[in-house]
């Protein structure tokens, strides 16, 4: 499969790194990054957040062939790229690893950077699609505002955001997942989102039983990865315009509902979501 081959020419690039062969592995990431873009290049209807977890890596190995073509310029170590042979290995799973980079620390040289579509994007994960073209049919469509997710101690969150996805009642996915930019604001009990998600799917087309998650995700700087929270769930059966709470659940997200829901903390804790259909 192609994206073990990808792996398979990371690892390979790891090792001539590791070992002082700097032409070697010049070649070998300039190589593997070339790959990728031309992926991405070939598979037009590819879901945005795969396109967007695509860019980080690309943005990351040349942040690596910077640093290899400046000594005194340590961009990038190669104990960071190598945590994102995973990454490669799984890029194209239905459910995607997380991108273990905190590509914020190199924001000033990713702006430089002329081949980046979208620096917000690549920095703050955010990928909310606009609506969907206006349909003929009897297509109804959702949008729905994440507005404050209630937690303790919202200022202990490091770049918090909102990811929401649609799935079938076994835990499938209907469409590709969107993550909210960073929370706008913070309040003594919550964070504030007040961002607007735009289901591309017709809710009367899809499947009885399926659902939304909404799981709250933040930035943990001491892993340097993304984690979910918490998250919470939006059957599609409640579907009527206006004001929802929904509470929140312990992780980890469980998109096939396969076993009980435990909350999340002692107290009821709501996430505040507006709910519009056209």
């Amino acid at each position: 499969m192609v994206t073990a081959q990808w792996a398979t020419t990371m690892r390979a690039a790891l090792d001539q790194d590791k070992w002082g062969q700097v032409l070697e592995a010049e070649k070998s990431y300039a190589a593997l990054q070339s790959e990728l873009k031309s992926y991405v290049k070939g598979h037009t209807r590819m879901p945005l957040n795969t396109t967007a977890l695509f860019n980080r890596v690309c943005i990351a190995i040349e942040l690596r062939l910077k640093s290899l073509d400046d000594i005194d310029d340590d961009l990038i170590s190669v104990s960071d790229l190598g945590k994102l042979g995973p990454v490669l290995e799984h890029i194209l799973d239905p459910t995607q690893p997380e991108f273990p980079l905190d590509m914020t620390r190199w924001s000033s040289e990713i702006e430089t950077m002329p081949s980046v579509p979208s620096v917000p994007a690549v920095l703050e994960g955010g990928s909310l699609l606009p609506p969907p073209p206006p349909r003929t049919d009897d297509g109804v469509y959702m949008t729905l505002q994440v507005d404050t997710v209630h937690v303790p101690d919202p200022t202990a969150y490091v770049r918090p955001f909102v990811c929401c996805t649609v799935v079938t009642a076994s835990g499938h996915l209907i469409e590709s997942p969107q993550d909210t930019p960073n929370c706008r604001a913070r309040k003594d009990d919550g964070l504030v989102f007040e961002n607007q998600v735009h289901l591309q799917t017709p809710v009367n087309h899809i499947r009885q039983g399926s659902m939304v998650i909404l799981e709250l995700k933040h930035y943990k700087p001491s892993k340097k990865k993304v984690s979910t929270r918490c998250y919470a769930v939006l059957e599609l059966t409640q579907v009527q315009p206006g004001t929802i709470s929904l509470p929140l659940y312990k992780k980890p997200t469980d998109f096939a509902c396969s076993r009980r829901r435990k909350p999340f903390g002692r107290h009821r804790l709501i996430v505040h979501v507006r709910l519009a259909v056209s």
